[in-house]
């Protein structure tokens, strides 16, 4: 995989190739559960949601914590709304930022994207027992 990590608009941009493997490739959708997982991967996020795919639709994984950071997503921002857009109807996923004070308050998609500024994202799933 190749990741573009730029930290200032006035900067030139870096490129590095990093290895990397979908969560679904490490874990057995069909027997293994994950109650919490956090990424602060610096704007891989729409890639590793793609990349557990098999335990959303399994239902295998309980709650994401995710940074939604639009300099870092900008290549794949309207991309990310829509997967996860794709999740709140298929999963029933749902959405809350978390304050500084460590509080989840519920949000839609649209209100959290239109922020335009580094929000802590809590994805929670409903699953089958």
């Amino acid at each position: 995989m190749q990741f573009r990590k730029t930290t200032n608009p006035s900067i030139e941009e870096r490129i590095a190739d990093v290895n990397g493997r979908a969560y679904d490739a490490c874990v057995n959708p069909a027997r293994d559960s994950i109650d919490f997982i956090k990424m602060d991967i610096e704007g891989g996020e729409y890639h590793a949601f793609l990349g557990m795919e098999t335990l959303l639709e399994r239902q295998a994984v309980g709650k994401v914590a995710f940074e939604l950071n639009p300099l870092m997503l900008s290549g794949h921002w309207d991309e990310f709304h829509r997967l996860l857009e794709t999740y709140r109807e298929r999963y029933a996923a749902r959405f809350y930022k978390i304050t500084n004070e460590g509080l989840t308050v519920e949000a839609s998609l649209d209100e959290l994207f239109a922020h335009g500024e580094t929000e802590t994202i809590l994805m929670s799933l409903s699953r089958q027992e």
